[in-house]
């Protein structure tokens, strides 16, 4: 059985589950490792456990990028306002951006929402710039 199989196992079975759950899993896990011959992985299956929970914390998390700190009633208006983004979601990480000029870019694991005044800005300029009088 390959590393990573027995880390992804690992992963499922301990999500959700409290610490004292978590140390008797483990302990388990061990001995199951012991009486199949297969401890010499234990190295490879930690390095997979963290990597398969990095992927799933990855999964679960939303980024929204603002050009401010954003207030508790501005955070529950994006959540209405684009709530499929939300769904599934365990963790969101909220961090202002210099470079941005107003608006929110959120990002899930698979999408990007760029709400940014920056393409409205960039619009209005090229608008601007190519009239001529």
């Amino acid at each position: 059985m390959l590393a990573r199989h027995y880390a992804q196992a690992l992963l499922e079975l301990t999500v959700g589950k409290s610490m004292p759950e978590c140390r008797r899993i483990l302990k388990n896990f061990f001995a199951l490792l012991v009486a199949k011959g297969h401890q010499a992985l234990s190295r490879s299956i930690a390095k997979e456990f963290d990597n398969a929970y990095r992927i799933e914390r990855e999964r679960e998390t939303v980024r929204i990028f603002s050009s401010h700190d954003l207030s508790a009633k501005e955070l529950s208006r994006l959540k209405r306002k684009h709530g499929e983004l939300f769904k599934g979601i365990s963790h969101i990480e909220t961090a202002p951006q210099k470079n941005l000029i107003g608006g929110e870019v959120i990002k899930t694991h698979s999408k990007r929402l760029d709400l940014s005044h920056r393409l409205a800005l960039l619009s209005l300029y090229r608008n601007l710039t190519s009239k001529t009088i």
